[in-house]
């Protein structure tokens, strides 16, 4: 499943990085000035199967500037951490984490959750977040424990207070299973090493 293979300059990392929030950013200047809906169209919809589309779509879908602002920064922090240390890894990491993550939410809602449109990166923020932090505690190796530390740090409380359901609005089931997601990710990619070591 992970390549690991081959290394990456800073240069590459960084265009990774901003490639994920510039296509963030161009949906959200199209979503101002194309008159269509949006957000029944491509958020994750947890009343319908249709909704399903919205485990690719809905990250990219922001409700306000505010919102995509908030989400602009940790989601360039983290994923330049991601990217830096997990190389040619970054976007299958990022990918498993969308997609298990997207699923367990619309799934939770469709099932147990009052009716529900999630949109927003937050989900794949917390599971670069669960990921980096996972990861570094499974490999025992001293740059990915580092990159784990700097992510606590950077993220730790931020973190905690948005697996904390106090306010309305919030998508704090996305948040969860993303965050769940990377650490299953992390668990997924310490089996992979532990495979090619064998």
């Amino acid at each position: 499943m992970f390549k690991r293979s081959g290394k990456r300059s800073f240069s590459e990392h960084a265009r990774s990085v901003l490639m994920l929030t510039g296509i963030m950013w161009g949906v959200f200047i199209i979503d101002v000035l194309v008159p269509i809906d949006f957000y029944r169209h491509f958020g994750l919809d947890t009343t319908s199967w249709s909704g399903l589309i919205g485990i690719i779509t809905s990250p990219f879908l922001h409700g306000s500037l505010m919102h995509l602002i908030n989400n602009t920064f940790p989601l360039l922090i983290l994923s330049l951490l991601l990217f830096s240390t997990y190389s040619n890894d970054g976007w299958e990491i990022i990918a498993g984490i969308t997609v298990i993550g997207g699923f367990a939410t619309w799934l939770c809602g469709y099932l147990l959750f009052p009716p529900a449109i999630h949109v927003g990166a937050s989900g794949i923020i917390f599971g670069m977040a669960g990921f980096l932090m996972a990861a570094g505690l499974l490999t025992r190796k001293i740059i990915p424990i580092l990159v784990g530390v700097l992510a606590f740090i950077f993220y730790g409380f931020p973190l905690l207070f948005g697996l904390i359901p106090i306010m309305s609005g919030v998508s704090y089931s996305s948040h969860w299973f993303g965050f769940l997601a990377g650490i299953g990710m992390a668990c997924l990619y310490r089996s992979s090493e532990n495979a090619k070591g064998n």
